[in-house]
């Protein structure tokens, strides 16, 4: 069902028996389109706060044990905090270079360095710090496509696609049109993979073992678009997944 504006307000599936079932409601929406909140199935609310630039304030949820968060921005517009919505006093923060690129993600009360980024005259990475570990990255002299991350090599093909890391431990194989087609670990085949002529993966398999993927781009009557992917695994197991566009990209 869709407002004047052809936005949708609910969503809901009719499961097998018939019987429609509401997955969303109430979908409120700023003057511009993005999506202000909605309530689930269960009827339990959620709000979007955003500010006159359309970013995102606080994300609410009335009860709890649910998700409530709020954004810092700096002038030219990169997150550096994140805080409980009302409360200044950031749970974490981020900082940046001259470059605005992303440096330390850091503790908010103690200040101390969760994860910490270096990086040289062109942009690429030269190290990372994770979990108190730091990891060095380095790049041929004649390109910068990544040689080699704390010491653990990458190869590529003549297109650029990553078809070894460190050695045997992780392969990579592409088909003439450059998608994955195996995956290797150890040297030991773990998953093939096939697609359609539009480049949607239809099937990954290993042995006898098999998964077959059919993706759908439907329209509905309110003029909301909305994606499937059907996934079968054996002749009865099928998963349906739908999403509608709210203002948000499916994950």
């Amino acid at each position: 069902m869709g407002n004047a504006q052809g936005q949708a307000t609910k969503v809901g599936v009719t499961v097998a028996a018939g019987r429609r079932q509401k997955l969303l409601g109430g979908v409120a929406y700023y003057p511009f389109g993005p999506s202000a909140g909605w309530s689930y199935g269960n009827d339990r609310p959620l709000q979007r706060v955003l500010d006159q630039d359309y970013r995102p304030q606080a994300i609410q949820d009335s009860r709890s044990d649910g998700p409530n968060v709020g954004f810092v921005f700096d002038p030219v517009g990169n997150l550096t905090a994140l805080t409980a919505p009302g409360n200044t006093a950031p749970v974490v923060s981020l900082g940046y270079d001259n470059l605005d690129r992303l440096t330390a993600f850091k503790d908010g009360p103690t200040g101390t360095v969760i994860d910490g980024y270096s990086y040289d005259a062109t942009g690429n990475r030269l190290s990372a710090q994770v979990n108190g570990s730091i990891q060095t990255y380095s790049y041929p002299t004649d390109s910068h496509r990544l040689a080699s991350v704390a010491g653990a090599a990458r190869s590529y093909d003549a297109a650029g696609n990553t078809t070894a890391i460190d050695g045997k431990a992780r392969e990579f194989a592409y088909d003439a049109t450059g998608r994955m087609s195996q995956a290797k670990r150890g040297g030991t085949l773990a998953m093939e993979y096939r697609y359609n002529d539009r480049g949607e993966q239809v099937r990954r398999f290993l042995g006898t073992t098999n998964t077959y993927l059919k993706v759908e781009v439907s329209q509905c009557s309110c003029d909301w678009g909305r994606w499937r992917v059907r996934e079968l695994k054996g002749p009865l197991r099928w998963r349906v997944m739908e999403a509608p566009r709210l203002g948000l990209t499916p994950a």
